[in-house]
């Protein structure tokens, strides 16, 4: 009988583990029931501010030119009055444009390289 028992508790452990749902994959997203006409979005479609880079330097009161060591361990430093940050035409456009030039040059930390970095 202890047989017995032990027997068919293992056949419903068996069964119970063998019959279990199998995972289903998510139901697909459902595709919007009208397009989206981004012409309509008008928030996204107004300028509020630009630089044409056409001034013979940078217009350091909306531009702010980095003088700093480095940032994450790289390799470089930043340096604001090294010519690393300049104005200069673009080759192919003409058009005015923001020239940033690395240079072999000694700065803090024993690193030999100088970059410009500017932010707003």
């Amino acid at each position: 009988m202890k047989n017995n028992t032990i027997l068919w508790l293992f056949s419903a452990m068996l069964f119970g583990a063998c019959s279990q749902a199998e995972p289903q994959a998510p139901a697909p997203e459902e595709e919007p029931s009208q397009p989206v006409d981004i012409d309509s979005q008008s928030q996204f479609t107004q300028l509020f501010w630009e630089d044409n880079f056409d001034g013979d330097q940078l217009d350091e009161t909306v531009w702010w030119i980095q003088n700093t060591d480095s940032y994450n361990n790289e390799l470089q430093c930043y340096k604001h009055n090294n010519g690393n940050v300049t104005m200069g035409v673009e080759p192919v456009s003409g058009n005015r444009c923001l020239v940033i030039t690395a240079k072999r040059d000694t700065c803090s930390h024993g690193r030999y390289i100088t970059s410009g970095k500017v932010s707003t």
